[in-house]
């Protein structure tokens, strides 16, 4: 059998995400995810408050929120969106 699929990579997730809506990409294949709502963005945002302050405070690296998205595997793409990196 053979898979009609079209292999996404994560470069064209990023010229498309603009026009996608929340997804991620899982093994080549884009994948729709639920926004979250005000009560699920909580512990993030304190977990990212509390990096921030590592951060500053030994002057290591830097935080980043806002569902970033992270490459986690190549060949085929998975790239999923961290709440805080």
């Amino acid at each position: 059998m053979v898979s009609t699929q079209t292999v996404t990579t994560a470069a064209d997730l990023l010229e498309m995400a603009g026009r996608l809506g929340p997804c991620e990409l899982v093994r080549g294949e884009v994948v729709t995810v639920s926004p979250s709502g005000p009560s699920r963005r909580l512990i993030p945002a304190r977990l990212v408050i509390q990096l921030g302050r590592w951060a500053e405070e030994l002057r290591r690296g830097r935080v980043f929120t806002g569902e970033v998205g992270l490459i986690v595997e190549r060949d085929p793409d998975t790239a999923r969106g961290a709440d805080a990196a």
